[in-house]
Parts: structure tokens; sequence; C-alpha cells
């Protein structure tokens, strides 16, 4: 009895490890997708581009330089100082150029999905930055926000494969973000490539399907749970 309950543990362990990949696509997805999603608005009300310009207190005067999604009440706001950037927790400083996800609480705003420092603030040629980034498909996220900001908000079909992000552009065009290619930035990938990914599923459809899959061995997990449970009964009520 006491190796199966071991067991059943460590199964459950191992199933609340394994879903990070899937709640990282899931902060991607609802951090892009917040304009479109009516359950999403109540995590994030805009994505824009700023500067820090000065502080007071515990907030950041921060000025808009780009809304990408959602509305903010005014082109200078207040930005609470509790986040570091990105995944790298580099912290803030007066004058840094950033993408902000956003949520409004009261007459301030506070970090939503995350803010991630960029080297200018002009949303069509910035880079961003993560200079400690303890994972490294976490960089591919990177390089999906980065592109959508540099489309405007417009762009942001994303999926991966072995590791590598691509990009299906509004004409079709399938572009490698990540890594990027050493010879054309913006260049659709080979045809084979092309073939190995056609079908490749978006991050929507990756959540759902892993999102799916994780609830499905969580049900059998606890169906094992509770036959393990009625079996070691029904053999201790047979030795009394």
């Amino acid at each position: 009895m006491k190796k199966a309950i071991f067991s059943l543990c460590c199964v459950i362990l191992l199933l609340l490890v394994t879903p990070v990949a899937t709640f990282a696509a899931d902060s991607l997805y609802r951090m892009l997708y917040a304009d479109e999603v009516e359950s999403f608005k109540q995590d994030q009300d805009a994505m824009i581009v700023g500067q820090l310009t000065g502080k007071q207190g515990d907030k950041y005067n921060v000025k808009v330089l780009k809304v990408l999604s959602g509305k903010v009440s005014s082109d200078m706001i207040l930005v609470s100082d509790d986040f570091t950037y990105g995944w790298d927790h580099t912290p803030p400083m007066v004058n840094d150029f950033s993408v902000f996800s956003l949520k409004k609480s009261g007459d301030f705003y506070k970090k939503a999905w995350g803010i991630f420092r960029a080297n200018s603030g002009d949303y069509r040629t910035l880079e961003l930055e993560s200079l400690n980034c303890p994972i490294p498909w976490l960089l591919g996220d990177l390089a999906c926000i980065q592109w959508y900001v540099n489309s405007e908000g417009k762009e942001k079909d994303f999926f991966g494969h072995s590791g590598t992000m691509y990009v299906r552009r509004p004409n079709g065009q399938e572009v490698q973000i990540y890594p990027v290619p050493t010879v054309h930035t913006e260049t659709a990938t080979s045809v084979n490539a092309q073939n190995q990914i056609r079908n490749s599923p978006t991050i929507k459809d990756s959540i759902w399907s892993n999102s799916l899959s994780y609830v499905l061995s969580i049900i059998v997990v606890i169906l094992i749970g509770i036959g393990t449970a009625v079996f070691a009964r029904s053999r201790k009520g047979k030795v009394k």
C-alpha cells in the first residue's frame, strides 16, 4: 500500500512539473491575443512601448511611445516598480525603453504578463534584451514578442518545430525568427523545411492539445488513486 501511494505521489509530481512549457506558451498567447479574447482582458489592459522617464516613490513615470493593444489612460502613466525585466531579473532604471504588458490598478498600472527591456523606443526596429535567460526556449518566446512589436501588433501567428520558432505572415510566407537565420533575416524557410513544418500547430493549437492531454492525465491519475484505495480497503477487510 505504501509503495502504491509513493508511486502515485511521484506521478502527480511529474505531472505538475511537465506542463511548464505549456503554461509559458499560454502566457504568450494570452499576452498577444488579449484584444481578441474577452476572458483574457481580465489579465491585461494594454501592451505598449514606453520609456521610464522618472520615479515617484514606488512607481515609475512612463512615457507611452506606442500602444500595441488595448488602451491606456494617458500618454504619461504610472507603473508600479515591483518588476524586473523578462526572465533575467534585471532591475529597471530611469531612461530605459521597454515593452510593457500592463494591468490597470486604480490610478496606476502593474505588470501583467511581463515587462521586457528594449534597446530603443522605435517599435519598428527595437530589439528586446534578455541577458541571463534561464531556459533556452524562452528566447524563442522573446523573439515572438519582438516580432509582434516590430509588426505593430499585426503579426502573431507563431508556431514552433524542434526548438525553432516561425511566424506565418499574412501573405502565407513562413519565416524563421528563432534562432535568427544566418544568411537572410527575413526569408522564407527552405522547401524541405516548409514541407516539414507546414502542418505544425500554432501556439493556440498546441496549448489546447497539451492542456487537454494534461487534464486527461490528471483524471487517469485520480482514477488510479481511487482504485488503489478501494483495492487496499477490500484487502484489509478480507484480512480481518
